[in-house]
C-alpha cells in the first residue's frame, strides 16, 4: 500500500477537485436566478470544500512522510511496533481520504434532489 498510496491519494483529490467543479457551477447557477453574489448564499459552503481540499493536501503530504518513514528499515527502538504503526496510519490516511470523497459526493447527490 505504501507504494501506491500517493498515487491513489492524488487522484482521489482529482475526482473530489472534479465534483466540486460541479458543486460550484450549480451554486453559480443558483445564485443568478436569486441574482445575488455565490458568497451571500453559499459563504458556509464553499469554505467547506476549500477546507476539504485543504485536508487533501494534508493527505498527501501525510502519506509522503509516512511512506518515507516506513521506507527505513533500521529503527534503533522496537522496529516491528513502529512499522506496524506506521502501517496503521497510512491506513488512515488512505481511509480518511475516502470520507473525504464520500462526503463530497453526499453533497452533489443533495444538491440535485
Amino acid at each position: 500500500m505504501q507504494d501506491n498510496l500517493l498515487n491513489i491519494l492524488v487522484t482521489l483529490m482529482a475526482i473530489n477537485t472534479a465534483t466540486i467543479a460541479v458543486i460550484l457551477s450549480k451554486m453559480y447557477e443558483i445564485s443568478r436566478e436569486h441574482q445575488k453574489k455565490v458568497n451571500e448564499i453559499f459563504g458556509a459552503t464553499k469554505s467547506q470544500m476549500l477546507l476539504s481540499i485543504r485536508e487533501q493536501i494534508a493527505l498527501i503530504g501525510s502519506g509522503l512522510i509516512l511512506s518515507i518513514l516506513s521506507k527505513k528499515i533500521d529503527w534503533s527502538w522496537n522496529p516491528t511496533i513502529i512499522n506496524i504503526s506506521l502501517e496503521i496510519l497510512l491506513l488512515t490516511v488512505f481511509i480518511y481520504a475516502l470520507f473525504i470523497l464520500y462526503d463530497t459526493a453526499k453533497a452533489v447527490l443533495e444538491f440535485y434532489q
